[in-house]
């Protein structure tokens, strides 16, 4: 089967759930991911013997899994993440977050990412503020494990935690992430910042992002 019908195949398919351009998006994400191809493949014609496995791969997107847990990979703030069922996939509006905490992080801080899942945000943190101790905690295990994947695939230093923090260290502590090691959970330097201060703070961001634009 030619690329380019196998394209029209996926979007047809997909258009109930997706946007086009989304469509468009995910089957080449795909496309990359099979076969090492992009779309300069496509407009030059090129055929894929590999149809059971797109056809096979295009039933779980239509039953609503996403294509991170498909691929098992996304990128965060330019950072290769390992993703499956056991994280919760990065969302955009989340860089917003990290890209205001390096601008407010002036200092070498200590930083503790609760519910830290992937690990992308931490690693986000410590790639962009390489003299700041990053911190990720969580109480799942295999969200540790993932985490701990992705900080050694980007040759990232970060401490990793299980345990629940907020509520076995309200004041801070320590926590373990397996038997044999137990470490200091870094105190909070600076302001804890609630979920209500950062919806408010990212609501004036926008509206900063939305005044720039104007001039």
């Amino acid at each position: 089967m030619k690329l380019g019908l196998l394209k029209a195949l996926y979007i047809d398919e997909l258009k109930k759930t997706y946007r086009y351009s989304e469509a468009e998006s995910i089957f080449y994400i795909i496309l990359e991911w099979v076969e090492k191809k992009n779309k300069t493949h496509v407009i030059l014609g090129l055929e894929t013997i590999l149809i059971k496995t797109y056809q096979d791969i295009l039933l779980e997107l239509k039953s609503g899994k996403p294509v991170q847990y498909i691929t098992n990979e996304t990128f965060f703030y330019s950072t290769h993440i390992y993703v499956d069922e056991n994280v919760l996939i990065p969302r955009p509006e989340t860089e917003e977050l990290v890209h205001w905490i390096m601008r407010e992080q002036k200092i070498t801080s200590n930083i503790l990412d609760i519910g830290t899942g992937s690990g992308c945000i931490a690693l986000a943190l410590k790639k962009g503020l390489p003299n700041s101790k990053i911190s990720g905690c969580d109480i799942s295990k295999k969200a540790i494990k993932i985490a701990k994947r992705n900080a050694d695939q980007n040759n990232l230093d970060l401490w990793l935690h299980l345990g629940d923090y907020l509520y076995e260290y309200p004041m801070g502590g320590y926590a373990t992430n397996n038997a044999e090691m137990l470490k200091r959970v870094p105190e909070p330097t600076h302001e804890m910042i609630t979920l209500s201060d950062y919806r408010q703070r990212h609501s004036q961001y926008k509206k900063d992002q939305g005044s720039k634009a104007l001039h």
